[in-house]
């Protein structure tokens, strides 16, 4: 059975998993990156699968936001500022008009971070 494990946050290569007595652990392919879990397989799997989204972008062929939120997007080699509209299922662009680009249009997205606290 092919497991559910997103790849290594640090190299993007594919990772395994390995069951032992007691506990689980996932380990890349490529790089030193590991995590060793002591729970259930499938909770092993969710907890290597959580990830921030902040530090990186995320391609819309991997999964679009969950909620509606403000985004940077890749769309034709250019970083606009869009809005993931989760009822309508598409991006509006800044301004809010509703249905600006498909969901798959952007290649890659990203929450826009918070700004500094402090700006001194």
């Amino acid at each position: 059975m092919k497991e559910d494990l997103l790849p290594c946050p640090f190299c993007g290569s594919p990772v395994e998993i390995e069951s032992t007595y007691d506990n689980e652990i996932i380990t890349c392919t490529l790089c030193p990156a590991r995590m060793d879990y002591e729970g259930s397989h499938s909770a092993a799997i969710a907890m290597w699968n959580t990830r921030t989204t902040h530090d990186r972008w995320i391609s819309t062929a991997e999964r679009l936001p969950d909620k509606d939120m403000a985004c940077l997007i890749v769309y034709r080699r250019e970083t606009y500022k869009a809005v993931w509209n989760d009822y309508h299922k598409c991006w509006d662009d800044h301004s809010g008009d509703d249905y600006w680009l498909d969901p798959e249009v952007p290649t890659h997205w990203r929450p826009i971070p918070k700004p500094p606290e402090s700006l001194t």
